[in-house]
């Protein structure tokens, strides 16, 4: 005799159940994939409004890269006191 399902909604009872589980499992994955796609978006650098404004920034940045760095002051410790002696 062939096996008897229970059908809901013209599925078989197994299919329902297995279709359920995986919409319980893909529903957060692909809401997750969604919001961290919405997230790199957003968190992307504008791009300039005009050619000119991104020359003056970069002319900007040009000019603080050449300064030379402060020089470091650091406040002796005891450590330091010690190894001079």
């Amino acid at each position: 005799m062939p096996e008897r399902l229970v059908v809901r909604r013209g599925l078989p009872a197994s299919y329902s159940g297995r279709m359920q589980v995986l919409a319980w499992l893909l529903i957060p994955l692909v809401a997750t994939i969604l919001g961290i796609a919405w997230v790199v978006w957003r968190s992307r650098e504008p791009k300039p409004v005009d050619p000119e404004q991104g020359m003056e920034e970069l002319a900007r940045f040009r000019h603080a890269m050449e300064k030379p760095l402060p020089q470091l002051r650091r406040q002796p410790t005891s450590d330091d006191e010690g190894a001079e002696q």
